[in-house]
């Protein structure tokens, strides 16, 4: 029932962002945790390693911008998720292995 999450600066490297109302919508959105817990833990299903969401397929307004890549862990039994949220033409192919490694980082540390 934790969230956390960091990088908000970097938003504002990304064109994308330079319009200010989905700029304001995805600040908007990532301090809703109940969103977050939506997008992590219901639109993502875990059925595969590494998901990729794009902003179209979430159904929420404003985020056609948007892309999320996410993965979900176990740690002692508690069950949590990783992502990155971003623009639509993220390095997925930076991004994906990332999540994995912290992914199976998180459950390596909790393994012990």
């Amino acid at each position: 029932d934790k969230l956390w999450h960091a990088g908000y600066s970097h938003i504002f490297h990304h064109p994308e962002f330079t319009d200010l109302t989905a700029t304001s919508q995805l600040f908007s959105f990532i301090e809703e945790v109940q969103r977050m817990h939506e997008l992590f833990f219901t639109r993502m299903t875990g059925g595969s390693p590494v998901e990729v969401i794009f902003g179209e397929e979430l159904g929420w307004p404003g985020f056609g911008p948007i892309g999320v890549v996410g993965s979900h862990f176990d740690l002692q039994g508690r069950h949590g998720a990783i992502g990155v949220i971003g623009p639509t033409r993220l390095a997925y192919s930076r991004v994906i292995p990332v999540i994995r490694y912290f992914r199976d980082l998180i459950e390596e540390v909790g393994a012990r």
